[in-house]
């Protein structure tokens, strides 16, 4: 009896209680079934047909809530990693998944930030922004003289422009300009008048401005500019920089700063590297000159500053030379200062010396340099040797003629040549497909078609080809089964090849011995000769060609890297690239050092300006192709070779004004044209295969 009040009491209390089954776990109902709870994301099991990769019964530091693997970048926030935000990169969120803030170390674009690099404050300024020059700060004039803090307050400074110049570049823009900046032809009635600072009619008033305009302290005195053209010498149209506001003895030196701004826009993808500046007439001998003549020598045989206005302070110490200011045009406050630079301390004449520097780093990548050459407290008395001028007889400092601003756009190619030899034209799968055009051409013999060509007729390209590649025409059954009876081969074989240097021979038999190597290594073209006979011809090419490597004429006009060079070079580099793996060690280096020497020989043309390199007429292709063999084959090799490849299609560029509108080429129809268009084609091919570009200089 007890026992059954019990059990009705713990029902009675179970209805009270609303009793259910625990759904969490497993239990038996009323006909003995098991129940099992339906699997979720967050029951801390994991379940992999759920497509759960972890469940750690809510959010852990490896585990997100939505069950996958926590992962900055998953696109769900996971506060218990350590995430502050998780929206990929974003204004507000880093890629890292923390707030972005100017600082943090890392880099976000879209927040606006051009760099973030807390240990690089030489570059990356407080802003996040990447270091113009001095854009971001007033101009430091105490790099010069403190007195030109003054100056500037007056206006007597020049300024950065607040707009673009928006020129016309054409297309294509050549991989690399000279913007020159310079005068026309003055004729003796053109106006000179000093009273402004407008430049002259035959400078460009657009890309140059003059400066500083003066006016003078007594109410009487006429505003005078301290730049201005020669009065007496009227076909002269140099800018001369004045020290004085009248050219007259009696008008004495005063110091105000005396400036040229030029103007360079910058064509997209292009970086500035250096400005070439010309002057004439210098007499820039710092504000104390150290030897001096005349006047300006004192009774104890000191040099002083005699022709100076009585009102001048010149006591602040400057050096002999210009100053160069460099900024850019929009959305910049201060200059960049450089200098003292040449000519500084020496006098020249109306001979215009010019002079090189190299642009800032922090300002090669404008869309606009403004550069300003500035004089300032630079006394025109002086000594260069025995050769002395006081101070009073000299009018200006110096002359300024022109400036050019270098630019160019980086080598950035498609591709670069293969890793393994040989290399040029390709691999040899890609140089089969490309030799594969003229084995597919239609064959004729005799009496259709003469084997050859002749005299007014055309060529038969396909029994050619087969004759120099193979030795024969194929479809005729003209190959030799011995290498012996193919008169190129031959001459190698008995020795007699070693009497003459034959470019040509050469370059045909080291593309057979590609051929008959490249048929055997892929399978993808046809092998005519015995291979031994092919390992013997190449060993013998090795022989004579290496023997006489030195005794060839590697130039003909004086200096390195000439007009002659291109076809000792051909041959050379095209044995060190088919027979890489055959040639000793000692055999390379030989022929490393021949080539190279060429090469430095190229450089120095190309950084010391000589006419072989920028002439632009025939010699430009003949040298860009012998250029291109060295720099294929020893790309992967040698450091020099990518700039030389590089150098060799910038030059390049300047050929392409010898092609008229029509097509003739300026030099002439016949031989000029061929000394032109042959190299051309194959530094057209030597350049798609090796970089994958096309040389917008063909024709």
């Amino acid at each position: 009896m007890h026992g059954k009040v019990l059990s009705i009491s713990f029902v009675l209390m179970c209805v009270a209680i609303a009793c259910t089954p625990d759904k969490d776990a497993s239990s038996t109902d009323d006909t003995g079934s098991i129940y099992v709870p339906s699997p979720e994301c967050g029951d801390g099991l994991i379940d992999a047909s759920l497509g759960e990769d972890c469940d750690d019964a809510g959010e852990s530091a490896t585990c997100d809530l939505d069950c996958t693997l926590a992962a900055c970048g998953d696109d769900t926030l996971n506060v218990t990693a350590g995430e502050d935000c998780d929206e990929g990169e974003t204004a507000d969120c880093d890629p890292d998944c923390t707030l972005a803030e100017c600082g943090d170390g890392t880099l976000n674009l879209i927040a606006g930030e051009e760099c973030d690099d807390p240990e690089d404050t030489e570059n990356c300024l407080e802003d996040c922004t990447i270091r113009v020059g001095n854009c971001h700060i007033p101009t430091p004039w105490d790099e010069i003289a403190d007195s030109l803090f003054d100056h500037d307050l007056n206006g007597l400074l020049p300024i950065l422009p607040g707009n673009n110049i928006d020129p016309d570049w054409g297309l294509p823009v050549p991989e690399f300009l000279s913007h020159k900046i310079e005068a026309d032809e003055r004729f003796p009635d053109d106006d000179i008048t000093s009273d402004t600072c407008t430049p002259p009619l035959y400078w460009d008033a657009e890309r140059i401005e003059l400066g500083s305009l003066v006016q003078p302290e007594g109410e009487d005195e006429d505003p005078y500019c301290r730049i201005r053209s020669s009065s007496t010498r009227t076909t002269d149209n140099s800018l001369f920089f004045a020290n004085r506001a009248k050219d007259s003895n009696a008008s004495p030196i005063t110091g105000e700063p005396t400036w040229v701004k030029l103007r360079f826009p910058i064509p997209e993808g292009h970086h500035a590297t250096e400005l070439t500046y010309s002057i004439n007439w210098s007499r820039l001998f710092g504000s104390h000159p150290e030897e001096c003549t005349g006047d300006d020598i004192d009774e104890f045989g000191e040099c002083i500053p005699y022709a100076l206005d009585e009102g001048e302070d010149w006591e602040e110490d400057i050096p002999p030379g210009l100053y160069l200011l460099w900024g850019r045009a929009t959305d910049c406050e201060g200059w960049t200062i450089t200098g003292p630079h040449e000519p500084a301390g020496t006098m020249s004449w109306s001979g215009y010396e010019s002079f090189t520097v190299e642009v800032p780093q922090s300002l090669n990548a404008v869309d606009e340099l403004v550069v300003s050459v500035l004089v300032y407290h630079q006394y025109p008395g002086g000594c260069e040797g025995t050769v002395c001028y006081s101070g009073k007889y000299v009018h200006s400092n110096m002359g300024f003629v022109g400036a050019k601003l270098s630019t160019e756009a980086d080598f950035s190619p498609n591709t670069e040549p293969p890793l393994e030899h040989p290399r040029l034209f390709g691999d040899n799968a890609t140089w089969l497909a490309t030799n594969a055009a003229f084995d597919d051409l239609p064959c004729y013999g005799e009496p259709d078609w003469s084997n050859g060509s002749t005299f007014g007729g055309l060529t038969n390209i396909r029994n050619n080809w087969d004759k120099f590649t193979k030795g024969g025409a194929v479809c005729l059954d003209e190959v030799p089964e011995n290498l012996s009876e193919i008169d190129d081969a031959a001459a190698y074989l008995d020795g007699t090849a070693a009497e003459t240097f034959d470019v040509s021979r050469a370059t045909r038999l080291l593309h057979m011995i590609r051929h008959e190597r490249a048929c055997r290594s892929t399978g993808l073209a046809t092998c005519y000769h015995d291979e031994t006979q092919i390992e013997e011809l190449a060993a013998a090419l090795i022989d004579i060609e290496m023997a006489r490597i030195r005794d060839v004429d590697w130039n003909t006009h004086g200096f390195d890297f000439d007009l002659r060079t291109r076809e000792p070079m051909r041959v050379y580099t095209l044995l060190a690239d088919v027979l890489w793996d055959e040639l000793s060690a000692e055999q390379h280096a030989e022929i490393l050092d021949v080539t190279g020497e060429q090469v430095d020989g190229f450089f120095e043309h190309f950084y010391e300006p000589h006419w072989s390199i920028y002439n632009g007429n025939n010699w430009t292709p003949v040298l860009t192709e012998a250029a291109l063999y060295w720099a294929i084959v020893y790309y992967h090799e040698d450091a020099r070779a990518p700039e030389l490849a590089w150098r060799a299609l910038q030059i390049l560029w300047l050929h392409r004004d010898f092609y008229l509108d029509d097509g003739v080429y300026m030099e002439g129809l016949m031989m000029y044209s061929q000394v032109s268009f042959d190299p051309l084609m194959v530094a057209s091919r030597l350049t798609e295969h090796a970089f994958g570009l096309q040389l917008e200089s063909i024709p």
